[in-house]
């Protein structure tokens, strides 16, 4: 999956030698990604770091092919880094550490999510799970296929299963995901989306709302099997877990269900 948008395009090899040579880098923004934290035009000063020296909360420039993308650390696993722009919803791809040309101090914080107000469709909340086949904690009541194992659910909410088809889901799939989502209020659950369920969900969901499960946003320069959805497909993404760990789709639900249970409760993971 490709990163929205690279924020500065100043190379790296001149910003990397001004950090060897001063100590220091001042790199120009371009691009809406860092919006209301940094706006375009802004210029940014950049100070060398060493791996162990990266935390969550800073805001880094990360080589993303001969330009740089200036976006927020979430979270770190290991020798990778979760980051994602202040303007957008969802992360970009895991990044290595030795990617990393350095850090800019003193950057405001993260603006504080905001509570997702959707206008309220007709019918059932619908919950569209793409699953690998093989799960064992599917919630709710299916449509066909997997026999999932019984988690209580609201009386108003119905579940469909869908298998997963490569890297996405299948054409046919994509195109019945479209057709249910059209006019109705859509919320997508991904473990890259960058608000946490009780950041943004603040009571039950509206009559009518979609939810897509299990599935995998964003958008891929290769050809490969299967397609991912396009982030736009949810009005919302929230996740329910940690940025970038991936859960069982009925895991996720079933913590999804929990903070709606908890209206304003602490998001515990």
């Amino acid at each position: 999956m490709r990163p929205v948008e690279a924020v500065s395009a100043v190379p790296v090899d001149l910003v990397a030698h001004g950090l060897r040579v001063t100590g220091r880098a001042v790199v120009p923004v371009t691009g809406s990604s860092m919006l209301p934290t940094i706006t375009p035009g802004e210029r940014v000063v950049l100070h060398p770091v060493p791996p162990a020296g990266v935390h969550p909360g800073e805001v880094v420039a990360v080589r993303h092919r001969n330009g740089l993308i200036l976006h927020r650390v979430l979270d770190r696993f290991g020798d990778r880094l979760i980051t994602a722009g202040d303007n957008l919803s969802l992360a970009d791809p895991p990044v290595p550490l030795t990617q990393v040309v350095g850090v800019a101090r003193g950057v405001p914080a993260r603006p504080a999510a905001r509570p997702w107000s959707p206008v309220a469709g007709v019918g059932p909340v619908e919950v569209w799970m793409v699953t690998d086949g093989d799960s064992t904690s599917h919630c709710g009541r299916p449509e066909s296929g997997i026999t999932p194992e019984p988690v209580a659910l609201p009386a108003a909410w119905r579940v469909r299963l869908r298998p997963r088809h490569g890297i996405g889901v299948s054409p046919a799939v994509l195109g019945e995901l479209r057709a249910a989502v059209s006019g109705s209020p859509c919320l997508g659950i991904s473990e890259y989306a960058v608000s946490g369920a009780a950041d943004v969900l603040t009571g039950p969901l509206p009559a009518g709302t979609r939810i897509l499960v299990g599935c995998t946003f964003g958008r891929v320069d290769v050809d490969l099997p299967g397609l991912l959805l396009p982030p736009e497909l949810a009005n919302a993404h929230v996740r329910c877990g940690p940025p970038g760990v991936r859960l069982d789709p009925g895991a996720a639900l079933a913590r999804l269900l929990d903070v709606l249970g908890r209206p304003g409760a602490e998001d515990r993971t």
